[in-house]
């Protein structure tokens, strides 16, 4: 069984993850396997289809991230900490405490990842 599975909206997210997970060392966990997986209608689709996806590979992988751009999803009827509550429900179901939504806000300042402290508390959820 493969540890991780990340679903993300673009290859601007896939070049980070992949950038990091390739360098366990450097965000302080042990070497994993991994798989990046690009949702092809972007942000949208990771908001809509995202956790339908990724409970379609519940049996090849131990956790999962969904991580997506809040700004380009198209939902505008609620908040992002809402939304990833939302989302996060919705993956327990198949994924108990191993899969976590990470939704990024485009601000003035560029890129800001959530507060949501979900990735470190996923990636050392790995580690045991």
């Amino acid at each position: 069984m493969i540890d991780l599975v990340v679903l993300v909206a673009d290859n601007q997210i896939e070049v980070v993850v992949d950038s990091l997970l390739d360098r366990p060392e450097a965000i302080g966990i042990r070497k994993i396997s991994w798989r990046t997986i690009r949702e092809f209608d972007s942000d949208p689709g990771c908001a809509k289809r995202g956790v339908i996806g990724l409970s379609k590979l519940r049996s090849k992988y131990m956790h999962a991230l969904l991580i997506f751009d809040y700004e380009g999803s198209g939902v505008t009827s609620i908040s992002t900490p809402k939304m990833q509550a939302v989302l996060n429900k919705k993956l327990k179901k198949d994924w108990g405490n191993n899969a976590r939504t990470v939704m990024s806000n485009l601000n003035k300042e560029g890129w800001r990842w959530s507060e949501s402290q979900q990735v470190g508390n996923i990636l050392s959820r790995i580690e045991d």
